[in-house]
């Protein structure tokens, strides 16, 4: 067979026809078949599913003032074929603080999620409400119950102030409150605040310059000289209590000065006497009755 295949392309290589050829080379296989020769098939390409791979999870910290940031992220890897990818949200988003889940398709078997942490670091700021003057009832009333609220400023929602001693303290003579603020995300204030509360019971004015004045506290010894020219000066004296508590005596030598008040509880009637290096010898007398007119507040109001 394979000799007669040989012939046969051997003829037809001549140029002579195929009928001839066989006729030729054996008439008994003139009507034969010529095998069929079917060439090979190409092989079918294989298409694998897609796989997308994320990037790692990472952090940041919120933009200064806000309580996001706005971030891009490199696209996810491809392998296999994939159709169009997208990601939720998209690169570019701002981002709430807090941990956003990022997820990525192509719409088909191509998937992946990875997330995105947005950490709030900056502290809040704390501002405390101005200073508070109060003036009681001569020597009844040296404490008081104060309220006062301070404020915080913030990137981030949910920021609260504490104060040592905190609103709707008794408060008596003249005390410091310190203020700080404490965001949601733990953060404290870097620079706290400060006022005072003062609280006096015992008012004089000088009969022949209304612009003299004195507050002191009866229980502490805390006191506030108000020289008329602007000027004032606060300390805290030594109180002795005579005629069955109703003369009250302030003294304070400290740092150079002597300072001395006498008043009388029974009638409203007082005098005082002080001296530094920039007051000598200054004097006041009190011989009214009530303290009305005093207005000691230095640059804060003065509530009776």
């Amino acid at each position: 067979m394979d000799r007669w295949i040989d012939n046969l392309a051997k003829a037809l290589a001549t140029g002579t026809s195929r009928r001839t050829a066989l006729r030729r080379i054996g008439g008994g296989l003139a009507g034969a078949a010529l095998p069929l020769i079917v060439p090979k098939a190409a092989s079918a390409q294989v298409l694998h599913p897609c796989t997308l791979t994320c990037p790692h999870d990472f952090d940041h910290e919120t933009a200064p003032g806000t309580c996001a940031a706005s971030l891009t992220y490199a696209p996810p890897g491809e392998t296999g074929a994939c159709g169009h990818v997208t990601c939720t949200p998209p690169s570019g988003s701002s981002f709430p603080k807090g941990t956003t889940t990022v997820n990525c398709t192509d719409g088909g078997t191509g998937n992946c999620s990875f997330h995105i942490t947005v950490i709030d670091r900056e502290p809040p700021t704390v501002t405390c409400p101005p200073e508070k003057t109060f003036l009681g009832k001569a020597c009844k009333e040296s404490s008081k119950y104060v309220t006062f609220t301070p404020s915080v400023d913030d990137n981030c929602p949910g920021a609260t102030a504490t104060c040592i001693p905190p609103s709707g303290s008794k408060f008596t003579g003249v005390t410091t409150v310190v203020c700080t603020g404490t965001d949601a995300s733990g953060n404290k204030t870097i620079h706290p605040c400060s006022f005072k509360v003062s609280v006096f019971d015992i008012g004089v004015q000088d009969d022949s310059d209304g612009k003299k004045q004195i507050l002191l506290n009866s229980g502490t010894g805390d006191y506030r000289i108000c020289f008329g020219d602007g000027q004032f000066v606060e300390g805290k004296g030594t109180i002795v209590k005579q005629r069955l508590g109703t003369i009250v005596i302030v003294t304070d030598t400290k740092n150079g000065k002597t300072f001395e008040l006498r008043y009388d509880c029974g009638t409203g009637r007082g005098q005082s006497s002080y001296n530094d290096n920039l007051h000598r010898l200054w004097a006041l007398v009190d011989s009214a009755s009530s303290n009305d007119d005093i207005d000691c507040g230095v640059k804060t109001p003065l509530v009776r």
